[in-house]
């Protein structure tokens, strides 16, 4: 990761929300932020997060994660979410079900 901007790698509009696919955002390999149509703060961000128990617990290297105002929701951990199609992939179907619940 680099100490720079993040790298916006896609743009999307889905449903009326703004999301933006993101390299090294803050502390995070990839995410996508969430936004209200026209508006620039995100009201949610998907995240890959390092996984520092993965050796341990042998489980997967990385966590996919949901943080919504105050939650923070993990999906699970895998390798493949540092992989950036694999990553896209499920974040936009986390999104999805993320916009069927408002």
């Amino acid at each position: 990761m680099t100490d720079g901007p993040p790298q916006i790698l896609k743009l999307y509009n889905i449903r009326g929300y703004d999301v933006a696919f993101l390299r090294d955002f803050r502390r995070y390999p990839y995410a996508m932020t969430i936004c209200q149509s026209g508006k620039q703060d995100p009201i949610a961000v998907v995240t890959v997060e390092r996984n520092r128990m993965a050796r341990l617990l042998k489980t997967g290297s990385h966590f996919l994660c949901l943080h919504d105002g105050d939650r923070h929701i993990n999906y699970g951990a895998s390798n493949d979410w540092v992989n950036a199609d694999k990553f896209e992939e499920a974040a936009l179907k986390t999104i999805n079900s993320w916009i069927d619940g408002q």
